[in-house]
């Protein structure tokens, strides 16, 4: 019976798979803190990114053959973004079209769903995190070009971390001041990723309470 229990294992995985992305996120945000630098960026950084990968494989199975080239896609931005230099700049970029693109696949199931459930505030949730992710990333390859792009961030890919923690600080607009940009390039990142996390949080909401609205009307 081993293909039924492929099929139900893979129906598991495919029913939480916004849970499973939610909680790969997590990890990606707060696990590398944990590490020295060496660490981080040799081993913990690329193992992380591997299971984003999967994980936004998931999401975008749906799409069939489709899902299997942007995977090759996001393949390629992880290979290259391992190396160095140049090489690493269009691993940045091109793992952040990656993401761009299960985000908005995301985005576009959770539109078409008829009824609001645990799993469908774990998606926007998701949604969310993956946009601040990509935030980070493109904040990275600035960096890269730029050394002087922000204030106070470790040189090179040791800072990663801090770049997530500005995308996310910008997106919530906390704004503690503690990371700036200081070019241009960084200034208008910070302020489409400003825009951008507050237009999701307005959709998703608006959309959610009009799902929410219409199933009570049903009910009644």
């Amino acid at each position: 019976m081993p293909f039924f229990e492929n099929k139900i294992r893979e129906s598991i995985v495919i029913q939480y798979k916004y849970q499973i992305l939610f909680l790969i996120m997590l990890v990606n945000i707060l696990l590398p803190g944990f590490f020295p630098e060496e660490i981080r960026s040799a081993f913990i950084l690329p193992a992380l990114n591997v299971m984003l990968l999967g994980a936004c494989f998931i999401v975008i199975q749906r799409l069939r053959r489709t899902a299997l080239y942007i995977f090759i896609f996001g393949i390629l931005g992880v290979v290259f973004n391992w190396y160095e230099g140049y090489a690493g700049l269009i691993g940045l970029v091109v793992f952040s079209m990656f993401i761009g693109i299960v985000s908005f696949e995301l985005f576009s199931d959770l539109v078409s769903k008829k009824n609001i459930g645990i799993s469908e505030i774990f998606g926007a949730f998701d949604g969310y995190m993956l946009i601040g992710y990509i935030g980070a990333l493109l904040s990275l390859a600035i960096h890269f070009l730029d050394p002087g792009a922000y204030t106070n961030v470790a040189e090179g890919r040791e800072g990663s971390q801090d770049l997530l923690y500005f995308s996310y600080i910008t997106m919530l607009t906390i704004g503690y001041g503690d990371i700036a940009p200081l070019i241009s390039a960084s200034k208008g990142l910070s302020i489409v990723m400003g825009l951008v996390g507050q237009f999701y949080l307005v959709v998703v909401i608006a959309t959610f309470v009009g799902k929410f609205l219409r199933d009570s009307d049903n009910k009644s």
